[in-house]
């Protein structure tokens, strides 16, 4: 496994960061006033419990059937286009889903890759490297970071990808412009985020409240290109969009 030493950048501004990566943040008085309610609940045990479930439903919700999960993660396969031996950045990991399915389905190719996971519930981290674990997959471990302060060297990433945390972010400019700093030049990101296509109905002002940010597919686009990212595709089901930016 790739050892995260040789990845943080040499700064004392990292210090809370590398203690991150070694799971010592927890929901304590500062970080419950940093975070939103959306944010909050990821650090509740029913949350962890049921993430899967409601994850492996929410696709076809979101999409109104246009698209499953198992679709959705042969896109981000297919357009991540992976090449042995990258280094890949898993952004708000939650179970680890999607670095479970980017590794087996490396493993079937046989392209060796490895994969750094992150997110800001420990729950979710111990959780996710103890599925990684059972599935024995090489290669693959998840850390508690903030992916608006990464620890990591510029350029240190092949390919990131994010799957639906994007809106729960409340700096999102902040952490676009963490991963196009990591991201190798000519690097590829995955984002799977909720969009709204004409005004909010009475579920998208819900998920406003509680912190979730939405935008339109053409808002995300000028985000992430504000950064200096380029789209190259973008496919919107009705209240989901899966886009890839590159660097």
């Amino acid at each position: 496994m790739i050892d995260l030493k040789t990845l943080l950048q040499p700064s004392a501004q990292c210090l809370e960061n590398i203690l991150g990566f070694l799971g010592h943040i927890s929901l304590n008085k500062r970080h419950q006033n940093a975070y939103s309610i959306a944010q909050k609940t990821n650090f509740w045990n029913i949350t962890v419990r049921l993430y899967e479930k409601w994850r492996f439903r929410s696709t076809e919700l979101l999409t109104q059937k246009a698209l499953n999960f198992e679709q959705e993660c042969q896109l981000m396969q297919e357009w991540l286009s992976l090449q042995p031996y990258q280094v890949i950045l898993d952004v708000g990991c939650s179970t680890g889903l999607y670095s479970r399915r980017l590794k087996s389905y490396a493993d079937t190719m046989r392209i060796p890759i490895q994969i750094v996971g992150i997110d800001i519930s420990p729950r979710f981290v111990q959780f996710a490297n103890g599925q990684i674990n059972r599935e024995q997959l090489q290669e693959v471990r998840m850390y508690v970071m903030d992916t608006t302060v990464l620890p990591f060297r510029n350029q240190t990433f092949d390919r990131i990808v994010i799957g639906g945390s994007f809106n729960e972010i409340a700096h999102y400019l902040k952490a676009i412009k963490e991963w196009y700093r990591v991201l190798k030049e000519g690097g590829l990101l995955f984002s799977m985020n909720l969009v709204y296509t004409q005004k909010k109905n009475l579920l998208m002002r819900a998920l406003s409240l509680s912190g979730i940010h939405i935008h339109t597919a053409e808002e995300m686009k000028l985000l992430f290109e504000e950064v200096g990212f380029r789209q190259i595709k973008s496919q919107v089901y009705h209240y989901l969009q899966l886009a890839l930016y590159q660097k």
